[in-house]
């Protein structure tokens, strides 16, 4: 299931990957469709990863590894 704004390019994602997509009308202020489908989780994991990822501040991937808690 993919859960995302009305934007055609998901449709033609989910359609390439053959799953099933669900889209929410951001214009009106729809937030959930059929009751349960939503990308607030979503958005807010978005919100946490970049922020997560300031700590790298440009760190090359090769040496990622090396950056650990």
């Amino acid at each position: 299931m993919l859960c995302t704004d009305g934007a055609v390019v998901y449709k033609l994602i989910a359609q390439h990957a053959a799953i099933d997509h669900r889209a929410k009308n951001v214009a009106p202020g729809q937030r959930v469709v059929g009751g349960i489908y939503h990308i607030q989780n979503v958005n807010a994991y978005d919100s946490r990863i970049k922020h997560w990822m300031v700590g790298f501040n440009c760190v090359a991937t090769h040496y990622l590894e090396s950056y650990h808690d």
